[in-house]
């Protein structure tokens, strides 16, 4: 399996394979860069295809934190995790505490934490062995950085209205809200409290029902994004490439702008929305929030300080980002 040919690496620093034969562990811990410091990112897991997707998702996440450590002008360099496995069936105690270990190995040089299936309680078992997770914290959330997440999302969506409609006012707004795991929910709940009317779609039925139920949201099919002509904004809040060769010329949404990591499957995705005058916020920029909140998890938390912090970044510099490239005439990659 090559690295340093693959497509997606970039000047990554570290990229460790970890093995643990009695727990059945199999993760890979990337480093792209810490010039700011420490690298920082969470830990997945997900039942990969196969050893090369796995791959292909560390680099591209641990590049992406990179980006949005340095837009969140905090002191951490860009880093990812990822198990390979199944959370259903794979996860266990003795699987976590040697990811935890894994993890201790780097010696502070990469920090990690919760991320898609794992939770805060299984950040807590992994923090048994060793002092480098973050996440964890005694906070309102109870260390979920999640809800912070979605109010980055929530602002960013708002910069995102004010330059395509010259208002950041979300009522009567039309948002798709694709993923309703961890930070889908709890921007759905502000977004239809500001005056939206927000639809959702979910793999998981159940979360679905449950977004439904709890929240006033409307339940649509798969084909919505691509069949509704008067969807306002499009927010992807679950896995990468939502925005991919198949659908981009076809997405009805005005704005795409949401908290999953890599939502653009390739850059020419990026040209296409462009050409067809959709505005796109780089996601490392919109999911901000998190980043954020962990920062002051780890040097003495302050609510206000972190949703202050996140504003800044999430609704001003997407500001300043669309306003860029409408004026360079360019699209809003990096």
């Amino acid at each position: 399996m090559a690295v340093f040919g693959h497509k997606e690496f970039h000047d990554h620093e570290r990229v460790v394979y970890g093995y643990h034969k009695e727990s059945g562990l199999r993760a890979i811990i990337s480093i792209h860069n810490s010039n700011l410091g420490p690298a920082l990112g969470g830990c997945r897991m997900i039942p990969y295809v196969n050893d090369d997707d796995a791959l292909t998702d560390v680099l591209r996440l641990s590049r992406g934190m990179t980006y949005k450590a340095a837009m969140a002008k905090v002191p951490y360099g860009g880093g990812k995790a990822v198990i390979l496995g199944d959370p259903t069936k794979d996860k266990t105690e003795a699987l976590l505490c040697a990811m935890g270990r894994f993890i201790h190995s780097f010696g502070g040089e990469y920090i990690s934490g919760e991320d898609m299936n794992i939770s805060v309680a299984d950040c807590k078992v992994m923090a048994r062995e060793t002092l480098h997770i973050g996440g964890i914290a005694e906070t309102p959330t109870g260390g979920d950085p999640s809800p912070m997440t979605a109010y980055g999302v929530e602002m960013a969506i708002r910069a995102a209205l004010f330059h395509r409609y010259h208002t950041n006012s979300l009522t009567g707004k039309k948002i798709h809200v694709e993923g309703n795991g961890k930070v889908g929910p709890p921007l759905a709940e502000g977004l239809v409290a500001a005056g939206a009317e927000v639809f959702v779609t979910d793999i998981n039925i159940e979360r679905e029902r449950k977004a439904v139920a709890d929240l006033g949201v409307i339940s649509v099919s798969n084909d919505f994004l691509t069949s509704y002509d008067e969807l306002d904004v499009y927010a992807p809040c679950a896995l990468g490439k939502a925005v991919n060769d198949e659908n981009v010329g076809k997405i009805t949404a005005k704005i795409v702008c949401g908290a999953a990591n890599n939502i653009l499957e390739n850059p020419e995705n990026g040209e296409t929305l462009k050409e067809r005058g959709i505005v796109y916020v780089p996601d490392y920029v919109a999911n901000c929030g998190g980043l954020i909140d962990i920062y002051y998890q780890n040097t003495g938390y302050d609510v206000e300080k972190a949703h202050a912090h996140t504003k800044s970044v999430a609704y001003d510099m997407t500001l300043k980002i669309l306003s860029a490239a409408r004026n360079l005439n360019c699209t809003t990659l990096f």
